[in-house]
């Protein structure tokens, strides 16, 4: 009888220890299923995180993340609340240990649900939220490896305080000789493209400015440096199309640190070399706006330049951008027919370009106004004629001060009344063209 109850006792126990291994490291499904104490210290960590009571809330989770640590995503979520949360109540109460603790504690829990639950890009933006309050002076290095890993990761998606503050750490590296010129240049045109691809976007133009002076915090990069640093490896691998990219970008940093009464790096020959080769090897829409802007003494490159610009612009957007600006240009030069033309391609392109491109070839009407006095010039209705055109134009444009303006040269309502010509078509003539309809001021 004895041993029959030791047997029972015997394989009772051994069954329990089966059970209990098989309910350690629960993954996921449906919380119905789960044994009751998981499903307690689950609801515990839930309810004492929503109502904000970490203290509470801490003995379930660090229970849970012992013996189920794949159990649901919801617990390194809560988790990483309740670690920030004691964090701060430490910083608080002056619990300098406790505090430190816990932050640490926040980050690893960041980790681990990479590590689980994948998700890292975003995870790691998380982390880096807290990561300059927790690491800054205390693991500065750490910090710097979670921004190099979260620039590799995430590249020109990359948010703007972590590339400013990754820029700030490199300074001090550069200051403690743990980084030398050669890679702080680097890492600043690195962060410099990323700042770039998001031109336009909110926050972006602050970055780019201070990541130019943190450069220049620790380098002094001027013509000087460049004619030293950088032509000497330009000169010794002159098609090295990377190369060419980091000298052109330095001349520009160079250019913005210039004296007064200096030079501008990037009004050196050198520079327009460097831009024409880059664009030769590598034609984009932005390069041949760069050689654009280069060249605005000399007209006739920049409009060629601006022309196969036109052809490169990948959207209408830019494609317009660039028709306004020849336009501009060729008005300038006096080819009136011309600039009309690229003006209402602008205008076709985007939408909200077109007032500036109507009000422009409104204003060349009236410019025209001596030279285009209609078919029959001795008659003040013909020869008011463009003044006509080119308040349609401005009211195509919606310019209401432009249509006042050519209003005021109107034929007047004498003229019109003795030459018999209210509401009569008249063409304009020239290099205009339009036909328009008589009316008298």
């Amino acid at each position: 009888m004895k041993r029959s109850l030791f047997l029972f006792a015997f394989i009772a126990l051994f069954a329990g220890s089966i059970n209990a291994q098989a309910q350690k490291g629960i993954k996921g499904g449906n919380p119905s299923t789960w044994p009751a104490e998981v499903r307690e210290k689950y609801t515990l960590l839930g309810d004492n995180t929503k109502q904000k009571k970490y203290t509470e809330a801490l003995p379930a989770l660090e229970w849970l993340l012992e013996n189920h640590p794949e159990l649901h995503k919801n617990v390194y979520i809560r988790g990483i609340k309740v670690y920030h949360g004691l964090a701060e109540k430490a910083a608080n109460e002056k619990k300098e240990e406790d505090k430190v603790k816990f932050q640490d504690k926040a980050m690893d829990l960041y980790d681990l649900r990479i590590k689980y639950y994948g998700q890292e890009a975003t995870v790691l933006k998380y982390k880096a939220y807290y990561a300059p309050y927790y690491w800054t002076g205390r693991r500065t290095d750490d910090l710097y490896k979670l921004y190099e890993k979260i620039i590799g990761i995430s590249g020109n998606a990359t948010e703007a305080n972590v590339v400013t503050h990754y820029m700030a750490i490199a300074t001090t590296k550069k200051r403690n000789k743990q980084l030398n010129e050669e890679q702080i240049l680097a890492l600043h045109e690195k962060l410099t493209k990323i700042a770039e691809a998001n031109a336009g976007k909110q926050g972006w133009e602050k970055t780019k400015t201070e990541l130019d002076g943190y450069l220049a915090s620790v380098i002094k990069v001027d013509c000087d440096f460049i004619y030293r640093f950088y032509v000497p490896k330009y000169k010794a691998d002159s098609d090295n199309v990377e190369l060419i990219e980091q000298l052109l970008a330095r001349m520009i940093v160079a250019s913005k640190n210039t004296k007064e009464g200096e030079e501008r790096c990037t009004k050196k020959p050198l520079f327009l070399e460097l831009a024409e080769k880059l664009f030769k090897k590598k034609p984009t829409y932005g390069r041949a706006m760069n050689l654009v802007n280069a060249y605005r003494d000399d007209k006739k490159k920049a409009q060629g330049f601006l022309e196969k610009a036109i052809e490169l612009a990948d959207d209408d957007k830019k494609k317009a951008d660039a028709y306004l600006q020849l336009a501009s240009m060729q008005r300038g030069n006096g080819a009136y027919g011309a600039a009309r033309t690229s003006a209402f391609q602008a205008a076709k392109l985007d939408p909200k370009q077109a007032s500036k491109a109507y009000s422009m070839v409104a204003y060349m009407y009236m410019a025209s106004g001596k030279s285009c006095n209609g078919t029959n010039p001795k008659n003040p209705c013909h020869a008011k004629a463009i003044y006509i055109a080119a308040y349609n134009m401005f009211q195509k444009a919606g310019n209401t001060k432009g249509m006042a303006n050519a209003k005021r040269y109107f034929p007047t309502k004498e003229d019109v009344f003795t030459h018999a010509m209210q509401g009569k078509a008249v063409n304009v003539g020239c290099w205009v063209g339009e036909t328009v309809t008589i009316v008298g001021n």
